[in-house]
């Protein structure tokens, strides 16, 4: 499929959609198009074990820990 093919058929299918569907599809592109989002699979690696670390140290806070804390917002 061509490039000029896959412009056109998007085209079609994205004017189908209404304003709502057509924000969220852009968001999402977007989030294709954004480098600056990316990282590396060792930062993302590294990120990973500093989390990791912190579960262990129990440095975390709860699903239910959160709902109570919201609740008093």
């Amino acid at each position: 499929m061509s490039q000029q093919s896959i412009d056109i058929e998007f085209l079609h299918y994205f004017t189908m959609l209404n304003d709502s569907q057509k924000k969220s599809l852009l968001q999402l592109v977007k989030t294709f198009a954004i480098k600056k989002n990316q990282i590396s699979i060792a930062d993302y690696n590294a990120e990973l074990e500093a989390a990791e670390k912190r579960i262990a140290k129990g440095a975390y806070t709860t699903h239910s820990d959160l709902e109570n804390e919201a609740r008093l917002w």
